[in-house]
């Protein structure tokens, strides 16, 4: 999902607070209504006959009429601002020192697309795990190309499912295809790691230590 801004948070706060007070103000109408409905009711019922069957319809038409589903929406809109608010935002942002004595940037990102077992988006830029390779997609492998076996499929349904979550990537450099090759976590799960214990990837192109 995307990040939200301070910007962002204060819209849905002010979305949040203008459904809650209305469903306050919705609540105190509903029971004058109520209690006002009653009144008329007993008072129209002292003088019997049709005037009183001709008010208890008009009372219930009033007090019933869209009510309901007003009350439903606005709760609905009131819990997904306040969802959105509170959803955790990812840890600060900082960069480390790569091998090759170059900085290189700290990415994050939540719930990636997943594009096969070692490639994935993290809000536009791609991602591929460094040190590992994974099956290709159906009609990816180019000829002439040493392609690792097994179901890629099933690679990238582990993957995601790995990365469910917030995904911290350590940026190493950027290959010829124009993506970042990265060392990728998740909770301290290392991405490259997992998906070489788990058989859906191999070791290739860079050396990693796994534990």
């Amino acid at each position: 999902m995307p990040d939200f801004t301070v910007f962002d948070k204060t819209i849905l706060v002010t979305i949040a607070s203008a459904a809650a007070a209305f469903l306050i103000v919705l609540g105190v109408g509903l029971t004058l209504v109520k209690n006002k409905s009653r009144t008329e009711l007993k008072r129209q019922k002292t003088r019997g006959g049709k005037e009183w069957q001709n008010a208890r319809q008009k009372i219930r038409f009033f007090r019933f009429k869209n009510a309901r589903e007003i009350l439903i929406i606005f709760s609905l809109l009131a819990l997904i601002a306040l969802g959105k608010f509170l959803e955790p935002s990812p840890p600060a942002a900082d960069t480390h020192s790569a091998k090759d004595g170059k900085s290189s940037s700290t990415i994050f990102c939540h719930s990636p697309y997943i594009i096969d077992g070692d490639t994935f988006d993290c809000i536009g830029t791609r991602i591929r795990l460094t040190g590992i390779d994974a099956p290709e997609m159906p009609d990816h492998c180019r000829a002439g190309r040493r392609c690792t076996k097994g179901d890629p499929f099933a690679a990238k349904d582990h993957l995601k499912t790995l990365t469910t979550g917030w995904v911290k990537c350590h940026a190493i450099e950027i290959d010829h295809y124009g993506r970042t090759i990265a060392r990728c976590t998740v909770k301290d799960i290392d991405l490259s790691c997992a998906m070489i214990a788990s058989g859906h990837a191999v070791r290739r192109y860079s050396r990693i230590s796994c534990p």
